[in-house]
């Protein structure tokens, strides 16, 4: 497509397209494209076919992800989908997107992440949709004709599908477009997959490779305890030693970390460091060494900080939600400047901490492999303490993945990465291993003997063996040679033999049968056995006791990876070999039961309204690992997760247990998203208050039990209990929420009038009488109108003319005029029903047109409580507008408060038909 790096080059004739190539030049200050991006372009990413673009970190990537996207979109007029394997970088691609295409482009973005469910046909509509692999999955499941729609689906991190946890689903949801959505286009964004020949063969389309390019030079060292040196490597060449200087006595890879940062402190441009770490633990006892050594030597070495802005970090951090230990251990190694970063810190906290290392506030952040994938930051070196994520070692690919951080594109300067050894003999296998190391080949991981839910979602459209044999033919696994039956026999033998158990799938003569249940559960992204496990409680209990299902659902399969809460020391569960037998929940081995137990009374207090870390003190967790982040943002979503997937399974396929069950489970979900007790759960609910702490202050400080004793109390008594704006927020919201018709609209406008400090008392009246007192209420609130002259008619005549005749005065004290040349008159009549029952009918709601003189220029009514929908149509038809007494009240409140100028006066009485205080609101604007 184009051959040089001029953004120009790459522009057609489409306004939108050329519109974004402006924006990135002017607003952005992007001209020219880096090498991979040219070639990319070069080899076919605005092509039609599928597409694979391999370049390392930091090469411009998700640049090109967004010309693609735009491209799409201008060719087809359809949307693309962005797929992300983790909710933090779908968060942080979202924002980027918002700001990028959504601000400056005026292109709609929407995201699907975590347990949120769209509306497929909101969400669709978008122009740019970032997902999790995981929620695109579902709506290929549940949706496949609004997935079909889709123009284009961008994979970033394509080199998921070697992960044993991610990459099964991925890998059946591409072949699923590629075999039953054809026209979608697949575009892969890779920084690791060294044989894209082989998958852009097997995507059928094109592929663009640039392993070795970067912004910056990459170099990798080895750093040796004993020799006090790092050696440094470029294309696994050695190119220099660096000496390291004895500034701590204790760990030598602190000691390393501590020299680059002596020795960066004395430049203009101070580089940063990024220190990954296999282990939480390990991210706080580095951070803590190295803030601890900078504390001590404040007052003899200058490391460049910046006391104000490390304070408004800390402050940062404190206006999230309470994190316990973990946040204020990072707080107080903040003070340093150093910080760390993983699983157990809250998103907030996260945020905050990125945020200050990519103003260069902080000078190093020691982390888990959570800062991994997809966060860009100013990073000069990366260390790695040890070549493990958690207990496993670390694969080749995620190593290059990590060093690959390092580089600062705004400077000249090649980025580097260090990894450690005691000695020269300890080093040489690492350096051979990860520095000289080839990565390793991307691989299916499709296995039905671990992934049951896998099986269960291909048989629901491959119902024999060889139709399921050809579509894993399609798969990256039968890509290089066939699968047989013999190739997945057993382990598709021991996934039937348990579904078969849960009485979800039979295979009979090699053809296999779902049951509902099956075909219900094939659809949702949780684990067989957790439906299965929740349904069986079910089935057993005589009711739900909460406990019992929460114990339950924790020895779900989805709590495997590492999200059980434990204890700290050895204690244990005096009662869990009890609780285990009387469940039946024997899959899971005593040991681990424990935890099981812990994490679900964990989740039993929070939803009783406690503080996590009095929980974490009272249930003995270890907090020295677990943050409350883990329950809030991990745990508990799992639960909810769980739950809501179990309550549409019964729907579906058990309506019977539904409607016996699904409203209890639905509102226990309800309870562990929010982390509230079953009074405080509608205030969240009902969308008046999401905040936890929020809520619980509201019930218990402020006394309000529940939103229908919110929507009771008035508005001055709740002032007095908290901020104006605050109650003010919560009234309105609990009336937009509880009330509808004209009775919300009466509470609102009385909330408008509170807010603007005008007579809620003559405002009230005019909204709650009738008759002759509701016409002198509406003539009074005219009167305290500055711009307008009420000349009310004498009623003792023969009532052929409306009550008043309006005028309305310019800022020089004449009247406005019509375009004749006469003052602009009004004809005003107010209709109200006897005790306001009922609604005003088309003959009261139009007898202005009788009363009117011929000279009036509008004709008004104002009437309560309501119109007829024939008043309406009528009032349409013969150019007279209608405003019921809370429309009335609003445009008295926009007039008294000066918002509309004498000439947007008359303009409003202009309008025709019936108006609502909505509407009323909505002019001018």
């Amino acid at each position: 497509m184009t051959t040089t790096g001029n953004l120009e080059d790459i522009a057609d004739s489409h306004e939108l397209w050329e519109t974004h190539i402006q924006h990135l030049q002017d607003d952005r200050g992007i001209t020219d494209l880096w090498p991979p991006q040219v070639q990319a372009f070069d080899e076919g990413a605005t092509d039609d076919a599928n597409f694979l673009m391999v370049s390392p970190p930091g090469t411009g990537k998700t640049l090109v992800a967004e010309l693609i996207s735009v491209n799409e979109w201008v060719s087809s007029g359809n949307p693309v989908v962005y797929l992300v394997p983790y909710v933090a970088l779908a968060e942080e691609k979202y924002d980027e997107f918002d700001q990028n295409l959504g601000d400056e482009m005026g292109l709609e973005i929407e995201k699907a992440t975590e347990t949120e469910y769209p509306n497929p046909a909101d969400l669709f509509e978008s122009q740019v949709i970032v997902m999790t692999y995981e929620k695109f999955d579902y709506y290929l499941r549940n949706y496949p004709d609004y997935v079909g729609d889709i123009s284009c689906a961008v994979v970033d991190e394509f080199h998921m599908i070697s992960d044993e946890t991610r990459g099964p689903n991925l890998e059946v949801s591409i072949t699923d477009l590629m075999t039953n959505h054809p026209g979608v286009r697949i575009v892969g964004l890779s920084a690791t997959t060294p044989n894209p020949e082989a998958v852009s063969d097997w995507l059928g389309g094109s592929f663009s490779y640039s392993p070795d390019w970067r912004h910056n030079d990459l170099h990798e060292g080895i750093s040796l305890a004993q020799e006090r040196e790092i050696r440094f490597y470029n294309d696994g060449s050695q190119i220099r030693t660096e000496a390291v200087g004895n500034h701590f006595d204790g760990n030598a890879k602190t000691n390393a970390i501590l020299d680059f940062l002596v020795s960066e402190a004395d430049r203009e441009e101070m580089g940063q460091a990024l220190v990954f770490a296999p282990t939480r633990n390990d991210t706080k006892q580095t951070a803590t060494s190295l803030a601890n050594f900078i504390d001590s030597r404040k007052r003899s070495q200058d490391f460049g900080l910046d006391r104000e802005a490390l304070k408004t970090l800390k402050e940062g951090i404190e206006a999230g939600p309470d994190g316990g230990k973990t946040e204020g251990e990072l707080k107080n190694c903040l003070d340093s400047g150093i910080g760390f970063h993983h699983a157990g810190l809250s998103r907030h906290a996260k945020s905050v901490l990125e945020e200050g290392f990519d103003q260069g506030h902080i000078k190093a952040v020691v982390a888990t492999s959570t800062l991994a994938a997809g966060v860009n930051l100013p990073i000069k070196r990366v260390f790695v303490l040890e070549p493990k994520l958690g207990r496993s070692e670390m694969l080749v690919s995620q190593y290059k993945n990590l060093a690959g951080r390092a580089g600062r594109p705004r400077l000249d300067e090649p980025g580097e990465a260090v990894l450690f050894a005691r000695n020269e003999n300890q080093s040489i296998p690492t350096v051979s291993n990860y520095i000289q190391g080839e990565i390793d080949p991307l691989q299916s991981q499709i296995c039905f003997e671990e992934h049951y839910g896998v099986l269960l979602n291909l048989v629901r459209k491959y119902s024999s063996m060889p139709d399921l044999l050809e579509f894993l033919n399609r798969t990256y696994l039968g890509h290089d040679q066939s699968v047989t039956h013999a190739d997945i026999g057993d382990s598709v033998g021991e996934a039937v033999s348990d579904l078969s158990r849960w009485n979800m799938l039979d295979l009979e003569s090699g053809e296999f049968r779902l049951s509902q249940l099956g075909t219900a559960t094939s659809k949702q992204l949780v684990s067989p056995q957790s439906i299965h496990l929740v349904i069986d409680y079910l089935q057993t209990a005589d009711e739900i006791d909460i406990q019992d299902l929460l114990v339950t659902i924790a020895t779900a399969p989805e709590f495997d990876l590492g999200y059980r809460l434990f204890m700290s020391g050895n204690r244990y569960c005096e009662q869990r070999d009890e609780i285990r037998e009387t469940l039946g929940l024997t899959h899971i081995e005593t040991d681990e039961f424990d935890n099981v137990i812990t994490t679900a009374l964990v989740i039993y207090d929070w939803i009783n309204e406690q503080e996590l870390p009095t929980i974490y003190d009272e249930r003995t967790v270890n907090d020295d690992y677990w943050g409350t982040a883990d329950v809030r943002e991990r745990i508990a979503p799992i639960f909810v997760r769980i739950l809501t997937s179990v309550a549409e399974v019964l729907e579906e396929a058990r309506p019977d247990f539904h409607a016996e069950y699904g409203e209890e489970l639905a509102q226990l979900a309800q309870r562990i998203d929010y982390g509230l007790s079953e009074e405080g759960v509608p205030f969240a609910t009902f969308g008046i208050e999401r905040n936890r702490r929020r809520v619980i202050d509201l019930r218990t400080r402020v006394g309000i039990d529940s939103p229908d004793e919110l929507l009771d109390t008035p508005i001055q008594e709740l002032a007095t209990s908290m901020k104006g704006r605050r109650a003010l927020r919560y009234k309105r919201r609990a009336v937009n929420r509880l009330l509808d018709g004209i009775e919300r609209d009466r509470d609102a406008v009385l909330l408008d009038v509170y807010e603007q400090g005008l007579n809620a008392e003559t405002f009230r009246q005019l909204l709650s009488t009738w008759e002759l007192e509701f016409q002198n209420c509406v003539i009074n609130e005219l009167d305290r109108v500055s711009s307008i002259e009420v000349n009310e008619v004498d009623e003792s005549g023969p009532g052929y003319d409306p009550e008043a005749y309006c005028y309305i005065y310019t800022g020089d004290g004449s009247y406005v005029q019509t375009y004749a040349g006469e003052p602009f008159e009004i004809a005003l009549e107010c209709k109200s029903k006897v005790e306001l029952d009922g609604t005003v009918r088309t003959d009261d709601a139009t007898e202005v047109l009788k009363k009117a003189r011929d000279s009036s220029d509008a004709l008004v009514t104002v009437g309560a409580p309501d119109f007829t929908d024939e008043a309406t149509d009528a009032a349409l038809e013969t150019g007279v507008l209608l405003l019921d007494a809370p429309a009335f009240a609003a445009a008295m409140v926009r007039m008294q408060q000066g918002e509309l100028d004498p000439e947007q006066i008359r303009d409003f009485f202009t309008q025709q038909g019936h108006l609502s205080r909505t509407d009323v609101y909505d002019f001018g604007e």
